[in-house]
């Protein structure tokens, strides 16, 4: 039986412990090594409890999280002077702020800046995407000399940005070593800590596997899908990630099903088609990816 453990769960345990932190602490709720409340338990708070939480800001922004999220949707939406007025201010914000050196704050700026690299990645600025990420990794790298390994899997995370902007920029090189030096640092996490959650290994390896796709590399491409399979296929058989959704497997096997399509390998792509339909049939909420994958499948 498939287990869907959606960030809900997560968000709930948080509600219940805002009492107790907000008698206990002036800061957001964190981890050890300062890292804050995962985007994707944050969103799915009420509204009520999201502003309760960003009240508790240290960083003099009362609304940090709100305000990332203002800009990210204004990029979303094409509204990019908005998103660059968004973002210049809650840098000018953070750096001025006069705990501007605790890890906390320092990790709220390197994700900004993560989040000005995609922005500039989008209007084709690509140089300055590639600034923005230099500014990210290397407050990241600085921190996590002090919080290993809470702040490697950052590292990580600002090596599959600069894999993408490389790929957008057609320096297929320079991708396939930012993707490579991404995945180095997540497996040594999971060789590290038995409890790692390695459906970012598979995300890594998907994202990965549309690279090689993209630069007409298959074979390499069918390579890491096939890691990337066998990873999410444990996780669903062993239920050994918190984190873990179907979804992540039916959005795998339907990209695995455009790669064999690309290949020639019909019956290969009907079947990864049609198992990726089957999943997500099971969730309303995966039904974003439906249509389009029944639009491959009747495509080959």
């Amino acid at each position: 039986m498939r287990r869907l453990t959606l960030p809900c769960t997560a968000a709930l345990a948080w509600i219940f412990l805002l009492p107790c932190l907000t008698l206990a602490q002036s800061t957001p709720p964190a981890n050890s090594t300062g890292q804050q409340m995962p985007p994707a338990i944050f969103n799915e708070l009420p509204p009520e409890i999201r502003e309760r939480i960003a009240a508790m800001d240290s960083s003099r922004n009362p609304s940090w999280n709100l305000r990332l999220n203002d800009g990210n949707m204004a990029t979303i939406e094409g509204r990019y002077e908005e998103a660059e007025k968004i973002y210049q201010d809650i840098i000018q914000q953070l750096q001025q702020d006069s705990n501007a050196a605790a890890a906390t704050l320092r990790s709220r700026l390197a994700k900004t800046w993560i989040k000005f690299a995609a922005l500039y990645r989008r209007t084709v600025r690509y140089q300055e995407a590639e600034q923005a990420l230099d500014h990210a990794i290397q407050i990241f790298k600085d921190l996590a000399r002090n919080h290993p390994p809470g702040f490697q899997s950052s590292v990580a995370s600002v090596y599959g940005q600069y894999a993408m902007l490389y790929s957008s920029m057609e320096r297929w090189n320079d991708a396939e070593q930012a993707y490579e030096k991404q995945l180095e640092i997540q497996k040594d996490l999971a060789r590290m800590n038995p409890r790692y959650d390695t459906s970012k290994i598979a995300g890594a390896l998907r994202t990965m596997g549309q690279f090689y796709i993209k630069s007409q590399q298959f074979d390499k491409a069918e390579r890491v899908y096939l890691e990337a399979l066998g990873i999410l296929r444990e996780l669903d058989q062993t239920e050994n990630s918190d984190f873990y959704e179907g979804e992540d497997l039916a959005r795998l096997l339907g990209g695995m099903g455009i790669l064999y399509r690309r290949m020639g390998l019909f019956y290969k792509a009907e079947t990864a088609f049609l198992e990726s339909i089957e999943i997500l049939r099971e969730e309303e909420s995966f039904s974003f990816f439906l249509a389009p994958t029944l639009h491959n499948l009747g495509n080959l």
